[in-house]
């Protein structure tokens, strides 16, 4: 199966559609920046309707490996 990675919205919507089990049918594991799991758990502690990363046993919570290169993607920032 293939690997991906995700940024927080992909996350977010399909949990609170119920529908989040999908991520790990189609691609397996899934990569979710240290940005995006910070954005998860502060939204979390907010109180808007978000996973529990340790509740995703499909996830593994990576640092990107050169951050300077991020400013040379379009419109991409630390949490995708």
């Amino acid at each position: 199966m293939p690997e991906t990675i995700s940024n927080t919205s992909p996350l977010q919507y399909l949990y609170q559609c119920e529908l989040l089990d999908l991520l790990p049918a189609l691609y397996g594991q899934v990569v979710v920046p240290e940005a995006v799991a910070a954005e998860i758990r502060e939204g979390r502690v907010l109180g808007v309707s978000l996973p529990a990363m340790e509740e995703m046993p499909w996830t593994s919570i990576k640092a990107p490996k050169d951050p300077a290169l991020l400013p040379l993607v379009a419109d991409l920032g630390q949490g995708g």
